[in-house]
């Protein structure tokens, strides 16, 4: 028997294999002509319930698929109604993909039965009509399930266990909290499971929440478990979620519950001193009589402790692991200890995989034991992280083998994606030695799976779409036009790229692999926004830097020509637009009531036609405050509509006119087929109408003074029952619509063609399977991009391009936390690139990524030592030692101490020559491309609040060289004085604007009385009591009874032939006027006045040190 293109074929239970060895369950059918085995994917309801028969078919590609039709008279009944959720939808035709989220399977190609446009990933209520003989219709009943039927927060108040949270607004700061997203997401949208993922992610910070759990945090703790029973047993809550689904959502409350009492129990037993005898009678009751009262509860007591005590996690990790594999082959023990080990090394190793630390190699092979002891102990049963765990394997293999073939990283990227089906490469016997296992096993290359080319792996969010095949990993906006084009391309592995097709090129830094990561810089956040922030696109140019180059900004007033290209989320009748003419540039906003005087319901697609967008003229008529343009077409639209008015009044047309809306006074309003507004007077035998009715009328006269338009029309008739409308807002909008499509005179944006951008055909065949991804595996992905940008941390470019990408996946997954954290992690790498650069790091620019890095620092190695490494860089050329590290450290960060120490102690020794050879060692340690010429003679630092430059002591700048020792030290001591009333900081004299050095020499000619033959250290003990004396006699000899040298002291430096001074001043604990009174503040590199008595008082008040 060889299988046929495009016939179906029906297998009976007797006639195909089940398969669980990758911790999936898969069909297996064997082709006997062909000798091929075919593995189909159950769908989501078969792996509950083994089917006893199946209907595949065969695709134009060779794939051996299951027929979704075949299954719906088995899911659905005619005449009941089911809720399934719209995946996309044909602008032109309405026609929807929807997905049954329940039971896992997804129908193309679907009319609705309705006129009605739905939002992506809207939930509809459908009534089934047909599903036989391969049909299958249905009709919407209810087109916004997920808002209809959503869950408010004012349905929680409902529950009682939810007021004490609601009534101290303790909801709506949680959800306003980054680490909530999801949740708030979910909320904003109508989705009824927002109070699951919100109780969740609480549940999953638990352990650092109450690590010091005190009375008030317990009573919060027992509120949230009753709350998570409230949301169980109350129907208000589970009763709107489908019946098919509610098993489900209480398995996940149930697991919170579980959570908070495994967590208030374990902090009793601290509190008693009694957590760690617990886990010693446990594991001694495993090694001798093997058995436990209530299994799984005390194994995740375990990790509990564990999670609370890492010391303990340590110390007894070892004993457990070696307790399942010396049990493993024990049915009877595996049958009461198997779920209890899986429940307690899910939760092991969730707790270390947060921080995956390739310097902590104990710890990744610690790890690596783990996931393969739960790989092991699932390998036969259907396992919902299989995949993560199998690419969290790989993932930590790679950290710790050091191969450059990229094995590892593609096997852990196609588990991710769900793309390896293969049995594990390792059994019990191997895990004598991870490490063998890890370079022997780990890296063998897996057998290639022939279907596995004709499916791709996807995951869709509002505004971007990942798609993930064997060799490419492509983004792209999740509803772009028909025409698509690579605007980036980098290369992950040998066997794997990462590409970006969006409508438009991206014009900001550069796009070559090569470039540093201050080049790459403006083009990933040009990205960014183009992906994910709407909002923000007005502020990306999008057009080549040539085609701006011949244009102007516009100027309020100007006609443009602009197509439609995105919708504010957060303001529901806003539009972002793009200029698209020859004479102007730009990107600005408008409002629908700038196109129309009616309320009107539109997306971005009424835009459109054809998926293409609409030219559209319009005038410039102000500024929004990002500097974007405001535009209207009111104008323009009323010009059209008057000259379509007056035809028909001239032709005495009668029109088809929906009702729109009733003054309750002597007139109607209403939307003529053709879009434009229209009065209708009342009249004494005219029936009463209601919104939306549909009615004849006729154009009386037509009114259009400036921009107020008005179309009096006389009623005839109201239209029969079978052209009134089904949905009067979806019939006004068809009207806009068509009247935007005859206004543009189907006008439509082209991208123009270029060299570098061909045009792409659609991504994939429609015989090509999608695979559905989960959050939590795409933010997996982006964990093992970082990893891999670790193992690449001597080569910036890459390194920040694989950082990059890790970042946009985490935005892809929702994954907010981490998204942050990339962000830091990439402007150090950014800090490191400048630093490559030009050879300083700014100190004030150290302290902000310090900031920014701080709550980070404990969750990644590798981003705690760049952050040291930036740190001690910041710190050259500045006054003080840079803390020593141990001997035996031998860390990059450590090193670079070292050399930056030695570097500052060589200054003003007139050993360049020695001091250029420590820079040259710092760029070795670090791995950086050595510049041809060091400059050791600029000074590290740039004019901030903590830096200041003067080239003299004595000429003020611009004062064409006359010196003025009174003017130029007044300014200098006004400096001291900010600098004392701020955060201290260093004043550089004989340093130009650009910190390089021009010396003293003018300075000691004038106080060595005009002669250039002077000794230096005599000038600079002259110039020393100059400085001190203006000190004294512009702040005084001490301040509030504190010597003020205690502060200010001034030391020289040798740099070249140029002798320079520097001047340290540290903050002083209080406020220090000078000798007139006046207060100065220093401003990032401005020295600023407190003017005003009162303000200086409060300054003084304020003032803490």
């Amino acid at each position: 028997m060889t299988f046929e293109t495009g016939k179906k074929y029906e297998f009976k239970r007797n006639e195909f294999d089940i398969s669980k060895e990758s911790g999936k369950l898969y069909f297996v059918i064997k082709d006997p002509a062909a000798d091929l085995f075919y593995r189909i994917r159950p769908f989501d309801f078969q792996t509950r319930e083994l089917p006893e028969k199946i209907v595949c078919y065969v695709s134009a590609s060779g794939r051996l698929s299951q027929d979704v039709y075949s299954v719906a008279p088995i899911l659905y009944s005619v005449g009941e109604k089911y809720v399934f959720r719209v995946m996309k939808q044909d602008y032109k035709s309405l026609r929807c993909t929807l997905r049954d989220d329940v039971n896992g399977v997804e129908f193309a190609n679907i009319d609705l039965g309705s006129r009605k446009r739905v939002e992506r990933f809207h939930r509809v209520t459908c009534e089934i009509l047909d599903v036989e003989n391969g049909r299958f219709k249905l009709r919407m009943v209810d087109g916004d399930s997920a808002g209809a039927g959503g869950f408010a927060m004012s349905d929680l108040g409902a529950i009682p266990e939810a007021v004490p949270f609601l009534r101290s607004g303790v909801v709506g700061q949680v959800l306003a909290e980054e680490t909530f997203v999801d949740a708030r997401t979910m909320m904003e949208g109508g989705e009824l499971r927002w109070p699951v993922a919100a109780l969740e992610t609480a549940a999953k910070y638990l352990p650092k929440w109450i690590e010091n759990l005190s009375p008030a945090k317990k009573r919060t703790l027992l509120r949230l478990k009753a709350l998570a029973i409230g949301l169980i047993e109350r129907s208000t809550y589970l009763a709107r979620i489908p019946i098919e689904e509610r098993r489900l959502q209480q398995e996940r409350l149930s697991a919170i519950v579980h959570t908070i009492d495994d967590y208030l129990r374990v902090t009793e037993l601290m509190a008693g001193g009694e957590d760690e005898a617990m886990i010693q009678r446990t594991l001694s009751s495993l090694k001798t009589s093997g058995w436990l009262y209530e299994p799984e509860k005390k194994m995740r007591l375990l990790m509990a402790i564990f999670t609370l005590r890492n010391a303990y996690a340590q110390a007894y990790i070892g004993e457990i692991f070696s307790i399942i594999r010396e049990h493993h082959a024990d049915p009877n023990f595996m049958n009461t200890f198997r779920q209890g080990f899986i429940t307690m090394l899910d939760i092991y190793i969730d707790n270390e995989s947060k921080v995956l630390d390739p310097v902590n190699r104990d710890g990744l092979r610690e790890l690596v034991m783990a996931l393969a002891l739960q790989l092991l102990l699932t390998a036969n049963m259907e396992f919902e992280r299989w995949n993560e765990y199998r690419g969290l394997l790989y993932t930590c293999a790679s950290l710790l083998v050091n191969r450059y073939d990229f094995i590892l990283p593609a096997k852990a990227l196609q588990s991710y994606a769900d793309r390896i089906d293969a049995p594990l490469e390792f059994s019990w016997r191997d895990l004598d030695d991870v490490s063998l296992m890890c370079y022997n096993r780990l890296c063998a290359r897996l057998p290639v799976q022939p279907a596995s080319s004709s499916e791709i792996s996807v995951f869709e969010q509002q505004n971007a779409r990942l798609e993930i095949s064997s060799n490419e990993v492509r983004l792209m906006p999740a509803v772009s036009g028909a025409l698509t084009r690579t605007a980036l391309t980098r290369q992950l592995f040998p066997s794997m790229d990462f590409r970006v097709s969006l409508d438009s090129r991206l014009t900001e830094g550069s796009t070559s692999a090569d470039a540093s990561p201050t080049l790459q810089l403006p083009m990933w956040k040009q990205l960014e926004i183009m992906l994910f922030d709407p909002s923000q696109r007005a502020q990306a140019r999008l057009q080549t830097a040539a085609v701006v180059a011949r244009k102007t900004l516009p100027e309020v007033g100007d006609e443009v020509t602009l197509r439609i290209t995105g919708k504010d989320e957060n303001e529901y009748h806003t539009f972002f637009c793009t200029i698209e003419d020859d004479l102007h540039y730009g990107c600005g906003t408008i409002i629908t009531h700038e196109i129309v005087g009616y309320p009107v319901r539109a997306s971005v697609q009424t835009f459109e036609k054809d998926g293409k967008p609409l030219l559209l003229q319009a005038v410039v008529t102000g500024q929004n405050p990002d500097g974007s343009f405001v535009f209207s077409m009111r104008r323009g639209i009323n010009q059209y509509f008057a000259q379509k008015a007056n035809e028909d009044c001239a032709n005495g047309s009668t029109l088809q006119v929906i009702v729109s809306a009733d003054d309750a006074g002597k007139k109607y309003y209403g939307v003529s087929d053709l879009g434009y507004p229209v009065v209708i007077w009342k009249k004494r035998d005219m029936p009463q109408l209601a919104k939306y009715d549909v009615v004849y009328v006729n154009v009386d006269n037509v009114s259009l003074q400036g921009d107020v338009l008005f179309v009096n029309t006389l009623f005839s008739d109201i239209a029969p029952e079978e052209e009134q409308a089904d949905n009067g807002q979806l019939a006004i909008s068809d009207s806009f619509h068509m009247m935007l499509v005859d206004y543009a005179r189907e006008k439509v944006y082209e991208p123009a063609e270029t060299d570098d951008a061909a045009a792409e055909a659609p991504a994939y065949a429609e015989d090509i399977a999608e695979n559905y991804l989960s959050p939590s595996s795409v933010s997996a992905i982006s964990q093992l991009l970082n990893a891999m940008a670790i193992s690449e941390g001597d080569n910036l470019p890459r390194a920040y391009s694989l950082l990059s990408v890790s970042l946009i996946m985490a935005r892809m997954a929702g994954d907010m936390y981490r998204a942050t954290f990339l962000h830091a992690k990439c402007a150090l790498l950014e800090a490191l690139a400048k630093f490559a650069g030009d050879g300083r790091i700014d100190p004030a620019e150290a302290e902000r990524l310090s900031d920014s890095c701080r709550r980070f620092v404990s969750d990644d190695a590798d981003l705690a030592q760049k952050l040291e490494v930036v740190r001690t860089l910041s710190r050259l050329d500045q006054p003080g030692e840079v803390p020593m590290p141990g001997q035996a450290d031998m860390s990059p960060a450590a090193k670079v101490a070292r050399l930056v120490n030695a570097y500052n102690q060589l200054r003003g020794l007139r050993m360049n020559v020695a001091r250029e050879e420590i820079i040259k060692g710092i760029y070795g340690v670090l791995r950086l491309p050595v510049p041809e010429s060091v400059d050791v003679l600029r000074i590290k630092a740039q004019e901030d609040q903590h830096n200041e430059f003067k080239e003299s002591m004595i000429y003020p700048a611009g004062n064409g060289m006359h010196a003025s020792e009174m003017l130029q030290g007044r300014e200098i001591m006004e400096v001291v004085d900010g600098m004392l009333n701020s955060e201290g900081g260093t004043l550089y004299i004989g340093v130009n604007n650009q910190g390089i050095p021009s010396g003293l020499a003018n300075d000691f000619i004038y106080l060595n009385r005009g002669h250039a033959d002077y000794d230096v250290l005599d000038m600079q003990d002259k110039f020393s009591l100059a400085f001190y004396a203006n000190l004294r006699e512009q702040i005084g000899l001490t301040y509030g009874g504190k010597p003020m040298r205690d502060y200010v002291t001034l030391e020289f430096d040798d740099l070249g032939e140029k002798v320079i001074a520097r001047v340290s001043v540290r903050p002083f604990p209080g406020m220090v006027r000078m000798k007139d009174d006046k207060v100065f503040l220093r401003q990032d590199s401005s020295t600023l006045p407190i003017r005003t008595a009162r303000e200086q008082k409060e300054f003084e008040k304020n003032r803490q040190v």
